[in-house]
């Protein structure tokens, strides 16, 4: 039974891909997606490095370090339930192209931000504006693609689009765990944010009918 459906569930997965490649928006945000999850997202696992070690001071023992890094964690949580409030009382905002447009640039800057600093304040300030612009791309790409959808490829899309988010994320963690092993943890950062600063003004540079339209 399953060889005879072979056939079918690889036509079906075919033309899942076909409406991705025709569709341009869809196909952006599907981008976007791989983009922050091999280079953006996966930075969060280094967050007890930049503790330790970016934001170390003088006299810092174990319990300190621990604080500091419950404290950045938490400074994105903040960041994180801020959005997700500001979305779900602004549910019927239009072109949230924008709004991921906007999520994208301070996600990238916030993690230069962190490349740069070596202050403990800033650092959690910026930790809560990832939190802010994490929660607004993964929101916003959602929404976009299930009104952009059709009902019978939504699931085929969603995977695809899934997949681009969480299916790279475990390379893009070996690549920056590396570098950070390698070098050290803010030009991990450094790379990272600018990656995602460049993808980001390539892609709204070249569609800018996605950020000013999208809704």
């Amino acid at each position: 039974m399953m060889v005879g459906q072979f056939p079918t569930m690889m036509a079906e997965f075919s033309e899942g891909q076909r409406y991705i490649m025709g569709n341009a928006a869809v196909a952006l945000i599907v981008l976007m997606a791989a983009v922050i999850g091999f280079f953006g997202f996966p930075f969060g696992q280094q967050i007890p490095a930049v503790a330790r070690d970016v934001l170390k001071q003088f006299g810092d023992t174990e319990t300190i370090v621990k604080a500091r890094t419950s404290a950045l964690y938490i400074a994105q949580g903040v960041g994180a339930l801020a959005a997700a409030l500001i979305i779900s009382i602004y549910s019927d905002i239009k072109r949230k192209g924008l709004l991921l447009a906007i999520g994208q640039f301070i996600f990238a800057i916030a993690l230069i931000g962190i490349a740069l600093t070596r202050s403990l304040t800033l650092a959690l300030g910026l930790n809560v504006l990832l939190g802010l612009s994490i929660v607004t791309q993964l929101a916003t790409m959602n929404i976009l693609i299930q009104v952009a959808v059709p009902d019978a490829l939504r699931g085929r899309v969603f995977s695809t689009y899934l997949w681009a988010l969480q299916g790279v994320a475990p390379f893009g963690s070996l690549f920056i765990g590396r570098v950070a092993q390698t070098w050290n943890v803010p030009l991990a950062a450094l790379i990272c944010g600018c990656v995602c600063l460049l993808a980001a003004v390539l892609i709204h540079t070249l569609n800018p009918t996605f950020w000013r339209n999208a809704s």
